[in-house]
């Protein structure tokens, strides 16, 4: 009889807290390692190395889940979309992110004889892509600008796979 009743008050008292999980991984599928998914309740978990993400909330929970990329990458990503609003959560879901990463290419800017300068505005416009050469401009493309530095260095932001051609203006 004791045996009887441990049992069936540990399927009452046993039951699953509902698990958030998930994929965080650029539009090519490349796993995004390094990345952190947060909630705004403090609950946090890492990336692992095939892009994937689990961890478990208490049922009824109701947050706001992000991703972001860790305080020690030096590179900058965007996530689609920005964040999920989780609302009395009662069940396992799956929340996936599409990251876009940002590259910073650095500009020199000098005279003939190598002096760099300082000040300079720097603009580039997103082109199309022939057989590896950059053609004409791409319609809606990107522009980017930038001044450059007191060594001369103008620091341009652009996404990955972003092709272009640009100079001083």
């Amino acid at each position: 009889m004791r045996s009887l009743i441990a049992c069936s008050l540990c399927l009452v008292g046993c039951v699953a807290t509902p698990r958030i999980s998930g994929t965080v991984a650029t539009e090519d599928g490349v796993p995004l390692v390094g990345a952190e998914i947060a909630t705004s309740t403090g609950i946090d978990t890492h990336v692992k190395r095939n892009g994937t993400y689990a961890f478990h909330v208490p049922r009824g929970a109701s947050f706001l889940l992000t991703a972001a990329l860790g305080q020690a990458s030096p590179a900058r990503i965007t996530f689609e979309p920005e964040s999920f609003s989780i609302v009395n959560i009662q069940k396992n879901e799956t929340r996936s992110f599409t990251g876009t990463p940002w590259w910073t290419i650095s500009v020199p800017v000098v005279w003939a004889d190598g002096t760099p300068q300082p000040g300079v505005a720097v603009r580039a416009v997103e082109h199309n892509v022939v057989d590896g050469v950059c053609t004409t401009p791409k319609n809606g493309g990107l522009v980017v600008e930038a001044v450059t530095d007191m060594n001369g260095i103008a620091r341009l932001v652009v996404p990955h796979g972003w092709s272009g051609v640009g100079g001083p203006e």
